[in-house]
């Protein structure tokens, strides 16, 4: 076997320690399942672009302050509003589930 140049060869031979541990409190936070962050607005979206979406389907929103067993009529930019004309705003939501 032909010997190769200095330049081919790997001279080092011990091992390297490169993990560093982070700290991410992304996971943390309310409102998320199993380390999974939860999007409400992409949640909302999935739920109005359903064919199967209507008026009848009762979901469990859970805020900040309370929570809601109640149909979602309509999405506005900034709220929610359900059948019983609660105003509920996105940003206090912290999970919306289904309720079959």
């Amino acid at each position: 076997m032909k010997k190769l140049p200095e330049i081919f060869k790997n001279n080092e031979n011990r091992l390297k320690n490169n993990n560093q541990q982070y700290y991410y409190s992304l996971y943390e936070k309310e409102g998320n399942r199993g380390g999974i962050p939860i999007d409400i607005n992409n949640q909302l979206d999935e739920i109005f672009r359903d064919i199967r979406h209507c008026y009848s389907d009762t979901f469990l929103i859970k805020t900040k302050d309370r929570i809601y067993r109640t149909n979602i009529i309509e999405r506005k930019e900034k709220e929610i509003i359900s059948i019983d004309n609660d105003r509920i705003l996105i940003d206090t939501i912290l999970s919306i589930e289904k309720i079959t």
